[in-house]
């Protein structure tokens, strides 16, 4: 089971650009990953099932099934898809499992689990801070994106912003990453673990100059979210301090490093800037829900029906985020199943706040993550798939009843 844990983090942190290409969708590997450990953890006995969130999965099933009948039945033209319906149940079925205690590790699981973690998220800022200043003497057409040397068949998704120039050079995307704003966010991440955890200073220097050259405004987004939880004294004092490293580092270094870039970002923002990627992400969706969400007496409750917010890009640009897309297609019931759902996969005690926050608002705002594989699991890696009694001692249970009929114990000497 530890190789297929780590094999799924190495899916999601290192082969984030490979899939299994079925035409017009690819099958990121992470989903592979993910449905690897989940039958290798049944067929020996490692995995239990929530009952908690089987009752709530059971009922987002519900919702979106309900949202799909509705829109079919009650539209002359259905714009809804059974596909995108397929594909979000295929893609939350594994939150249902639970490894049991002490499987990964002898010690504690969740130590182990994110100690793995953060060791390759460390590999990955080392690659992009690499990547960043290599561009400067060689700058090959694979330095920023090798997507092209993948051979078709094993080729991931190809819509992401995967080069972006800021005046003369790059940013950074992590090498094996597809966009600098997932690049972003993981350090960010990271930086958060690695300073509520080990404290290694020299790691959380180079987490926080993998944030810098990767101009992400996503990256820095992040860092405030977690300074913000949990509330209390120490959170403004945090802030403050982030504040005031930001603007250190920005008298000292920002004509070097080019971050009035950065800086300039908040502008994106405006209302005259609407093809800029902060209207897109985070204003662009509000309209869309503010001029639909009542357009039909059916859809507050459940929504325009699965996939049909797709067919809403020809009137508007934007990036459907989670938040836009749950209330868009499966009403505010749908929205209210989902998010129960990935609360309680997140409630692990042995996260902190913080962490726990960002991963919540990452999935919510941040982007389109309801239908990302990787996203997803990361989350199930980090908490979802850890026991919250993994340091306690467990006698562990039989294996999974196929075991027992591929093999039959051998009988009792008389």
């Amino acid at each position: 089971m530890r190789l297929a844990y780590a094999l799924l983090l190495v899916s999601i942190l290192i082969f984030a650009r490979f899939g299994i290409n079925l035409g017009s969708y690819s099958l990121d590997l992470s989903a592979v990953a993910m449905y690897g450990l989940v039958t290798l953890g049944l067929l020996t006995g490692a995995l239990d099932v929530s009952l908690k969130r089987a009752a709530l999965y059971g009922l987002c099933v519900a919702c979106a099934g309900l949202s799909l009948y509705v829109n079919l039945l009650a539209r002359d033209v259905p714009n809804t898809s059974f596909g995108s319906l397929s594909l979000v149940l295929f893609l939350y079925l594994p939150f249902l499992f639970v490894l049991r205690p002490r499987t990964l590790s002898s010690n504690e699981d969740i130590r182990f689990c994110h100690g793995l973690f953060l060791n390759l998220g460390f590999f990955v800022a080392c690659a992009g801070v690499a990547q960043f200043f290599v561009q400067f003497v060689y700058r090959p057409s694979w330095l920023f994106d090798f997507s092209h040397l993948i051979p078709s068949p094993l080729r991931g998704s190809s819509h992401y912003n995967t080069t972006i120039p800021v005046g003369s050079f790059f940013k950074s995307n992590g090498f094996f990453l597809r966009e600098p704003s997932g690049f972003g966010f993981l350090v960010a991440l990271c930086f958060l673990m690695e300073w509520e955890g080990p404290k290694r200073f020299v790691r959380l220097g180079l987490f926080g100059l993998a944030l810098l050259v990767s101009y992400s405004g996503t990256g820095i987004l992040t860092l405030l979210i977690g300074a913000l939880f949990p509330l209390s004294l120490r959170t403004t004092l945090r802030i403050l301090g982030l504040l005031g490293a930001g603007i250190l580092i920005f008298l000292v270094a920002g004509e070097l490093l080019n971050l009035n870039a950065t800086l300039d970002r908040v502008s994106e923002f405006d209302e005259e800037r609407k093809n800029s990627s902060g209207y897109i992400r985070y204003i662009a969706p509000a309209r869309l829900i503010g001029d639909t969400f009542f357009s039909d007496l059916w859809t507050p409750l459940v929504g325009h029906g699965p996939g049909s917010i797709s067919r809403e890009k020809q009137l508007y640009e934007f990036f459907d985020p989670t938040w836009a897309k749950l209330l868009f297609e499966y009403g505010v019931l749908g929205a209210l199943s989902f998010l129960a759902l990935f609360i309680v996969t997140l409630s692990h005690p042995g996260l902190s706040p913080s962490v726990r926050a960002v991963l919540f608002f990452c999935w919510l705002v941040m982007g389109g993550h309801l239908l990302s594989p990787s996203n997803n699991y990361l989350v199930l890696a980090l908490a979802g798939l850890l026991s919250h009694q993994s340091g306690a001692v467990r006698k562990r249970a039989g294996p999974f009843p196929l075991t027992r009929l591929i093999s039959r114990p051998a009988p009792k000497a008389a």
